[in-house]
């Protein structure tokens, strides 16, 4: 029961993430911004995000508040940018401004969602991370066919509403999932489970930099197709629909290795899990730029 009811918070939060990050070119082309200022809208949000992540998870730690509350309130808050966005005629620096904010909230709610998984794995509560999150990425292909198909038949601006409705769900799906026991601390949780181990030493923080740098250009590499996927895809003569149906094979695709993923772990180390990846991200570039 507590899988299933964390796999509902999971499957909420990741179709709101399909909706606002995955149809983010669709929408912000609709209400009039170019291609340039969508990749600023989406750069200066990861930014805000990537500076608000700490200072919100300092406060949670602080805070006397259950996690799932916070998660609730910053659903809400991306359910009212919704609201706005639909009811308010275009302006391009407005849209920008309120769809930045509010994928600025969805990433800073993120690590929140997560640490929800281990407040109840601290507290003894039993939780499958792996078939949650990949009840997440189902969702998130649900969500895009649905999206897609929606948006061809009645525009972007359904959109927002669409928002809406995910964020309620979110807010819903949070506060449900409660326990005996635990604490909203995500750094205590996350000290509970992973002992905290020596420090690296000079030769270890140079290779562990150079990973980050090769982490960063793989992200890179993903954000920029998946972020601009439409424009990927209307180069090439397809549709709202099309990014609908491509976004569901990329998330049923992750959806088998989040099911077996205590597996995989068990059979192969995380660094060689790490290279796969990476072969693989460079294969789907490769792919994309000599799609005819």
């Amino acid at each position: 029961m507590p899988t299933f009811r964390y796999a509902l918070v999971n499957a909420a939060y990741w179709a709101g993430f399909c909706l606002l990050l995955a149809f983010s070119s669709v929408f912000l082309l609709a209400r009039g911004l170019g291609n340039a200022q969508i990749g600023l809208v989406l750069a200066a949000s990861g930014l805000a995000s990537a500076a608000l992540q700490p200072l919100v998870a300092g406060r949670v730690d602080r805070s006397r508040v259950p996690t799932r509350v916070w998660v609730a309130g910053l659903a809400s808050l991306i359910a009212l940018d919704g609201v706005a966005l639909a009811l308010v005629p275009a302006d391009p620096l407005r849209d920008a401004l309120l769809f930045g904010g509010a994928l600025c909230v969805l990433q800073v709610t993120t690590p929140l969602v997560n640490a929800l998984g281990m407040d109840a794995a601290r507290a003894g509560v039993a939780v499958d991370f792996g078939t949650a999150r990949a009840v997440g990425s189902f969702t998130f292909a649900l969500t895009s066919t649905a999206a897609g198909a929606l948006v061809g038949a009645f525009g972007a601006e359904v959109l927002p509403r669409l928002v809406v409705g995910g964020q309620v769900a979110l807010a819903v799906a949070a506060l449900a999932f409660f326990f005996k026991g635990g604490h909203s601390g995500a750094a205590e949780v996350a000290q509970a489970i992973e002992p905290e181990t020596a420090a690296l030493d000079a030769a270890g923080r140079r290779r562990f930099a150079l990973l980050l740098v090769g982490m960063t250009g793989a992200y890179t590499s993903h954000a920029a197709i998946n972020n601009f996927m439409f424009q990927i895809a209307s180069s090439h003569g397809g549709a709202a629909s099309d990014l609908g149906v491509a976004f569901t094979v990329a998330a049923l695709a992750e959806t088998i290795p989040m099911l077996f993923f205590r597996r995989l772990l068990a059979r192969w180390r995380p660094g060689t899990l790490l290279r796969v990846a990476a072969v693989g991200i460079a294969v789907k570039a490769l792919a994309t730029l000599l799609a005819p």
